[in-house]
């Protein structure tokens, strides 16, 4: 099967073009992947915290507790400074800490407000740890 010339060249000018674009796409943006990082380095901190303290910090203790220790219920009897400051997002807004049920399981989970602090869809999120709920 014979093609003309010029319509070899419109099909991988079109290729061409559209490429970069995919490629681009597929691509997380920077600060989406200073996050990930981020929210690897802080959930090894929060199992480091766990195993000195047997649990991982409540939601109102928060990730402050990796800074300083708590002072409500449960105190930890084994504490250690594990941060110098609560960290911070690539937007310049602390990670939020949380602590909920979902399909059966307790789920200790890292969040970030993403670009902007009001549309929820490009909200990020990591699971420390799940684990089973007792059932009473």
């Amino acid at each position: 099967m014979k093609f003309p010339l010029c319509s070899l060249c419109s099909a991988t000018l079109f290729v061409a073009a559209i490429s970069p674009a995919t490629a681009e796409e597929a691509k997380p943006p920077a600060k989406t992947m200073r996050t990930e990082a981020d929210f690897n380095a802080i959930s090894s901190a929060l199992k480091a915290y766990k195993l000195n303290a047997g649990n991982y910090p409540t939601e109102e203790q928060g990730l402050k507790a990796l800074v300083d220790k708590p002072t409500t219920s449960p105190i930890p009897a084994r504490w250690t400074k594990i941060a110098s400051a609560v960290p911070k997002d690539p937007w310049g807004r602390e990670y939020r800490y949380a602590v909920r049920v979902k399909d059966g399981k307790k789920e200790t989970v890292l969040l970030s407000d993403g670009p902007d602090a009001e549309d929820k869809k490009d909200d990020l999120e990591s699971v420390v740890d799940s684990e089973a709920v007792e059932k009473k």
